[in-house]
């Protein structure tokens, strides 16, 4: 309890550098890029009409939690409307689509423009930020013009090392949508646990197999209701099954090391098995970190399985001995200092977003005053970043682990850095907003 407090403490401090150009709407987190006010305010106690061809779930989620009625005759309006041209980037990225969006706020509507129907739930999150942040039941009259600097914002939560309960893993996202993260990157296996189910291999998640949280792990409908839950909060889960390291579960499980012809075989069936599991993750992560290639068919055979499953492979960076430049992967992340982005791919930058290996100070601050791979903002050979929180330390559970990784605090700075991008100047002139709720 007292490291939450001084982690607050820290937060409130950074919070006294706002400028004060924000002010009653410095609780906005991440900052919005542009902020126009205007006279009057938008009453939400009173019958709305919702005007939404798209049918967004999370914008009639944000408009009942302000106790709003709807009704089919009301004056005052909600409004949603989509147009590409909000669409800030020039390059594309498969699986990332534009979530540039503008809010106009006057007294008798609420006009949504996005350039995709997830720059509305990203417009709707801002709504909810707005109407949380005030203290009568309306709003400022405003138009807020807003896009992401990077297309990739992550949160990856090792689940191999510890085991987070579904419940809370759905907690997390909808902390992450409201945020504006955009990917849960779920690292499902490790040395310690294999945590999806296999139905061609049920011993993966005997609890013989495993050496922490022993018999717990995901069933495929729990799994496949999460990337379904996530989708709808405008999130992608990027699911990993570690390959060839980080397999001494599956080794104690199976009997046979990955890089067998016994285990290709196998992983041949479980790359299928996943790839049914989430049917709309654009990208299978492989790993592929912390272990010799032995069998240099080993990859090329993973990556061309993946391929066929008409699916994109992301892989750490650096593969030990690899020259990742020679393999035909879709993606990097950047796991260590001695990552380098790949020419002609995208990479993601993970090397200073480690939330459990510094300070947790020293974490939150780092994040704040970094770049994100020297850039200000992504472009085709940068993809964005993604915080990692691995669980090396046995902990009692999902609370625990929060506490002790100062989950809340580091998740939304990564969230504003990759949302607003910019560098160190940010802290120093802008300061750090600290959100409501």
């Amino acid at each position: 309890m007292r490291q939450l407090r001084l982690r607050l403490l820290l937060l409130l401090c950074l919070c006294c550098a706002v400028g004060t150009s924000w002010g009653k709407i410095a609780h906005l987190l991440p900052r919005p890029h542009a902020v126009v006010r205007a006279k009057g305010h938008f009453s939400l106690a009173r019958p709305i009409l919702l005007d939404d061809p798209i049918h967004c779930a999370q914008l009639a989620a944000v408009l009942s939690e302000t106790r709003c009625t709807f009704s089919g005759k009301a004056q005052a309006a909600v409004r949603v409307r989509l147009d590409s041209t909000l669409d800030t980037f020039d390059y594309p990225l498969e699986g990332f689509p534009a979530e540039g969006y503008r809010l106009r706020i006057s007294p008798q509507s609420i006009d949504i423009t996005a350039a995709t129907p997830v720059g509305v739930i990203r417009a709707a999150q801002t709504l909810r930020q707005l109407a949380q942040g005030s203290a009568t039941p309306r709003l400022e009259c405003l138009t807020i013009t807003d896009f992401p600097a990077f297309k990739v914002r992550g949160f990856m939560h090792d689940v191999g090392r510890s085991f987070i309960p579904i419940d809370a893993l759905r907690r997390q996202i909808d902390l992450l949508s409201r945020f504006k993260v955009n990917v849960f990157h779920w690292h499902l296996t490790e040395n310690q646990a294999w945590r999806l189910e296999i139905k061609a291999f049920p011993q993966l998640t005997s609890a013989a197999s495993m050496t922490r949280f022993a018999g717990r792990y995901y069933t495929q409908a729990e799994a496949r209701a999460l990337e379904v839950y996530a989708r709808e909060r405008g999130v992608t889960i990027i699911p990993e099954i570690d390959m060839p390291g980080h397999s001494e579960a599956f080794v104690r499980a199976m009997g046979f090391d990955m890089q067998s012809a016994r285990g290709v075989a196998a992983l041949h069936t479980i790359l299928e098995e996943v790839a049914a599991i989430f049917p709309h993750a654009p990208y299978l992560h492989i790993g592929a970190d912390e272990k010799r290639i032995t069998n240099p068919d080993f990859l090329p055979q993973m990556i061309a399985k993946i391929h066929a499953l008409g699916r994109k492979v992301v892989v750490w960076n650096p593969i030990q001995g690899v020259d990742l430049s020679t393999l035909p992967i879709d993606m990097t992340q950047m796991w260590s200092t001695a990552g380098r982005k790949i020419a002609g791919k995208p990479n993601i930058d993970c090397r200073y977003n480690y939330t459990n290996h510094f300070d947790v100070f020293a974490d939150l601050v780092g994040i704040y005053k970094s770049n994100i791979y020297y850039a200000p903002r992504g472009n085709a050979e940068l993809a964005g970043t993604i915080s990692c929180l691995w669980n090396d330390r046995q902990l009692s559970d999902a609370s625990a682990i929060l506490q002790q990784n100062n989950f809340y605090a580091n998740v939304l700075a990564s969230a504003e850095r990759g949302w607003i991008g910019g560098g160190e100047a940010y802290i120093e002139q802008g300061g750090v907003a600290l959100p409501n709720t």
